[in-house]
């Protein structure tokens, strides 16, 4: 379980290097702050879910005839799996890392969030106008978390205080605090990537700039603004942090993006880009899927060639002639779905094996005869005869199988089942 996880984190810090690094060099520089604030929300969500989504399809069973009147049917793979009993394991220590640091930041966040709560709870509240606040000490930079707005009144002017008030409104009214904590939370999850920490930055910045772009809106003027963000000195805002503080840096950035012209806009197209890019990112994150699947065909012409090796040995077991195909398949009590849960269900790692890190995957052979009893069976591929004789005993236990029909009469028919006996 542990390999698998690590593999799938690996996956989305691939997506989100890939869609992040797109995003800045080529939408980092126009004006279209809202569509940006839900692209960079869509990059951390496809980031997440891409490695989920399922590319291309189990194997299906492949029929072949075989000369002597030997019908052989390839099942899909079995997947037998474990936990290793070695001493030591790469994977286990660096999950343990993993996990310790990512532990380290949820607790740091709950800090940080029990911190806020008390500020909220013990800071006495007023109005400015219409809008209820909470009234922090004197010096603390203004900020909003939800629906809750907090700054000292007495710290600024009648302009500046109402300036400052659209600003945090507009982070309130947007629940950019939802954006925030999203993001937090996917840190804790991808800590060790920066371009996760990148994006923190750069949906912080956005919504700086959402909220500079409204107070303009409302009728301030932009130099007058822009002298006022200048006058703010307050302490750099900590990354931790989950609420919108009103000085964010760089605030020479947040400037220059107010007086820009704004971005033409036949240019939201280009965001259309994205489309492609997370298709092929759907494929790249999912290629092992697709090399699973070859890998199984790959054997199967080796079991296709072993079997034309046996023509001679199975003709032996049916004098019948040859069918282009069967009418009725033999069916296994219950369906093909029972008789890959009997497999799953009574297939057993077995310990020797687990100890001494033995891993890989049986093929298994064995005919259905006219009777309906399972017969002829042999290993094809062996891996170790520890779980040879583990997938075999299987098969052996199978109860008996309706028998396959064609033109009313009962045929033989051969099958193999792959076996994936993989430790984790």
């Amino acid at each position: 379980m542990m390999s698998e996880f690590l593999f799938y984190l690996l996956k989305v810090n691939i997506a989100l290097i890939v869609l992040f690094g797109l995003y800045k060099v080529f939408f980092d520089k126009d004006t279209f702050f809202t569509i940006r604030r839900f692209v960079l929300m869509g990059i951390a969500l496809a980031s997440l879910l891409l490695p989920l989504i399922p590319f291309g399809s189990i194997t299906p069973a492949v029929i072949q005839n075989y000369p002597q009147g030997i019908i052989t049917v390839q099942l899909s793979e079995v997947a037998v799996g474990g936990e290793s009993i070695s001493n030591f394991s790469w994977i286990q220590f660096l999950g343990t890392i993993y996990l310790i640091v990512a532990l380290f930041f949820i607790v740091r966040l709950l800090a940080n969030l029990i911190q806020l709560t008390i500020l909220l709870y013990k800071s006495p509240k007023a109005l400015v106008g219409n809008t209820l606040i909470h009234e922090l000490p004197h010096g603390m930079a203004p900020f909003s978390f939800f629906h809750f707005i907090c700054l000292s009144p007495t710290d600024y002017t009648p302009e500046q205080l109402t300036e400052i008030m659209r600003h945090e409104q507009t982070h309130s009214r947007q629940l950019h605090s939802i954006d925030i904590v999203f993001i937090q939370l996917m840190i804790i999850f991808c800590w060790f990537n920066p371009f996760a920490w990148l994006m923190l930055r750069e949906i912080r910045i956005n919504h700086e700039y959402l909220a500079d772009e409204s107070v303009i809106q409302t009728g301030a003027d932009k130099k007058t603004y822009s002298y006022h963000l200048l006058q703010s000195t307050y302490p750099k805002q900590a990354a931790a942090n989950l609420y919108s503080n009103f000085n964010v840096l760089p605030l020479k950035k947040r400037i220059m993006m107010l007086n820009k012209k704004r971005s033409r806009s036949t240019l939201i197209w280009k965001y259309l880009m994205f489309v492609p890019v997370i298709a092929m990112l759907c494929m790249i994150v999912n290629c092992t899927n697709v090399q699973d699947e070859k890998a199984v065909e790959t054997e199967k012409a080796t079991v296709s060639a072993t079997d034309e090796m046996q023509t001679e040995s199975a003709a032996k077991t049916s004098s019948d002639e040859a069918f282009d195909s069967v009418e009725q398949m033999p069916e296994f009590p219950g369906g093909m779905q029972a008789l890959m849960s009997y497999l799953k269900d009574t297939i057993k790692y077995p310990e020797q094996a687990k100890k001494d890190g033995i891993q890989g995957r049986v093929i298994v052979q064995f005919i259905v005869e006219k009777s309906g009893k399972v017969t002829d069976i042999h290993v094809v591929r062996g891996i170790d005869p520890i779980l040879d004789e583990e997938a075999a005993r299987v098969v052996a236990a199978m109860p008996d199988w309706k028998p396959g029909m064609n033109h009313g009469e009962a045929v033989n028919v051969k099958y193999t089942i792959p076996v994936n006996f993989k430790l984790d």
